[in-house]
């Protein structure tokens, strides 16, 4: 696909932070659609391979019959008459396409081995018959209502105890099509739309100051990062010599540079001077509790700080936060961020719960993975005392007792280093995301804002030497395009005290109580007392899966 004048730096998101940080310098490149590659809509661009292989017929009295078509022939189902064509074999044959596939905790997923499988359970055949399908016979909504049979000598196998047991993996990339050298997990036969087959690893970062004008990101350019390296433009005629000189080697194009120089010089050498300086390193947590730092005082003086020629891609406006004082007596700051820049990069899966697989891409000896770019709204919510400044939270009651334990555990179990994720499990995160999901709730009640349009990302900061935790979240809406969203988020500002009410009005119930309410934080669970009910969220709402709530820590510590 990137071939010719097509490459595949063209198509580059540009994030220096999260590729040094989280991506160990690997880039990021948005996949393409046709109209960016200059196709017809119906026109193809990415090779791709039918998976599963085998397609069961279900065109026939009392039984189906399960085949694997490879022949390039008119023949689809073995038994089924010919079809018309090659191509409408091939369309049947894709339509029929078996539910069950093969995956294992190790990344791979292939297709089952039927022959195996019959072979194995199959009583009188020994795998010794090579026939041209198997017959699926039964019928009823239970796995263990099926056989799948041998029509050559009869031999069968139970579907149900199939699907009970684990099998051989061959350490099968489909994806990529590969065959692998096998494995030394178990494969286990699963639907193929089931939740647990593929569950993307995600990293996200927010753009944040001082890099966040759009003049950050075109001189942010792998191409002109080498150059300014290497020679340090003293002065804008500086480097637009440099500049040009990668116009007229490829390097970069005209449109690109003319843009750059629609700024005013003092704004490009202060971006020149942002952009050679290198991120800090950070890990994951570090990297959010930097986002959390900015937020708060982009909330307390505003960003950026003096307009200027740059479209910025962090803004808050400090004349539009707002504070709101809690049924308790405290205040509650929200401040409306009116432009966000969001980069999502998948950097593998996990299947059946193990851990991630990482599938980083070499593309013209460089590491890649597949991200985009975002930009949208947002409003970060936090505490503040009557001067404005950030306060903690202090939480109590035994469901805190319960969190702060399981804390604890997660730190202990890495001997007293950082472990990723520890933070999740602390009472005060609990709390902010449970508080995220109530408000998103209710601002879907209230104003009529679609839940599923909306993202959380919950901030928390532990300070090691006194113990003293903080915390905030951001709900915010992004979607694809330089333009962003329209402002119906932040818009919500002025009326937002409502929102906070309804947040905890119905609080004390779930329609799944007493079930719901009795249910308390154990080692062995993800959450205390939640439910759709009461607190889950749609999948595209919530980064931790619905995992990490508790409607009795809200309840026994409501917003002070």
């Amino acid at each position: 696909m990137f071939t010719g004048t097509i490459r595949i730096d063209d198509f580059e998101v540009l994030d220096r932070r999260l590729s040094q940080n989280l991506l160990g310098g690997a880039r990021i490149v948005a996949i393409p659609s046709n109209a960016q590659l200059g196709k017809e809509e119906a026109a193809w661009s990415y090779h791709t391979s039918p998976f599963p292989k085998w397609s069961l017929c279900l065109d026939h009295r009392n039984r189906g019959v399960l085949y694997r078509k490879t022949q390039p022939d008119n023949t689809a189902c073995p038994v089924c008459r010919p079809k018309n064509s090659t191509p409408e074999a091939w369309r049947a044959a894709g339509h029929q396409k078996v539910r069950f596939i093969q995956v294992c905790e190790g990344g791979h997923m292939q297709d089952v081995d039927w022959r195996h499988v019959v072979a194995s359970l199959g009583g009188n055949c020994v795998g010794g018959c090579r026939p041209q399908y198997f017959e699926w016979v039964g019928s009823g909504g239970a796995l263990r209502s099926v056989m799948i049979r041998c029509p050559d000598c009869g031999g069968a196998a139970n579907l149900g105890v199939a699907y009970s047991r684990r099998w051989r993996c061959s350490g099968d990339y489909p994806e990529e099509g590969l065959r692998g050298n096998g494995c030394t997990h178990q494969a286990a036969i699963v639907q193929r739309g089931a939740a647990n087959v593929f569950l993307p690893a995600i990293v996200t970062a927010l753009t944040i100051p001082q890099t966040a004008l759009r003049l950050h990101r075109l001189l942010g350019r792998r191409a002109i990062l080498a150059v300014l390296g290497v020679l340090p433009p003293r002065n804008t005629a500086d480097l637009r010599q440099l500049l040009q000189r990668l116009v007229d080697t490829a390097n970069l194009t005209q449109g690109t540079l003319d843009e750059i120089f629609l700024h005013d010089d003092q704004e490009i050498m202060r971006a020149v001077d942002d952009v050679m300086s290198p991120p800090q390193n950070q890990n994951a947590d570090q990297m959010r509790l930097d986002e959390y730092r900015r937020l708060r005082e982009a909330a307390a003086i505003g960003y950026p700080p003096a307009p200027g020629g740059s479209v910025p891609q962090f803004e808050v406006i400090r004349g539009d936060v707002r504070t709101y004082q809690s049924p308790m007596g405290g205040r509650v700051r929200i401040t409306p961020v009116s432009r966000l820049r969001v980069v999502m990069v998948q950097t593998g899966y996990s299947r059946l719960g193990g851990p991630a697989v990482d599938r980083r891409a070499q593309i013209d000896n460089d590491t890649w993975y597949p991200g985009v770019e975002l930009f949208g709204e947002g409003l970060f919510i936090d505490l503040v005392d009557d001067l404005d400044a950030p306060r903690d939270l202090n939480l109590a009651g035994d469901d805190h007792d319960r969190w702060l334990h399981a804390y604890q555990v997660a730190v202990a179990a890495g001997g007293g280093a950082p472990v990723p994720g520890a933070l999740h499990s602390h009472p005060l995160f609990v709390w902010w995301h449970s508080f995220s999901h109530r408000v998103i709730s209710a601002m879907a009640l209230s104003c009529g804002y679609s839940s599923a349009a909306l993202r959380e990302r919950v901030f928390i900061d532990l300070d090691p030497t006194n113990g003293v935790v903080q915390g905030g979240v951001l709900l915010y809406t992004v979607q694809p395009g330089g333009d962003g969203t329209l402002g119906g988020l932040i818009s919500l500002v002025p009326r937002f005290g409502e929102v906070l009410a309804r947040a905890f009005d119905t609080l004390d119930g779930c329609s799944n109580d007493p079930l719901c309410g009795e249910e308390s934080k154990t080692p062995e669970s993800a959450n205390g007392a939640a439910c759709y009910a009461c607190l889950f969220q749609s999948e595209t709402s919530c980064e931790h899966r619905n995992m990490f709530l508790d409607r009795n820590l809200l309840l026994t510590n409501p917003l002070p």
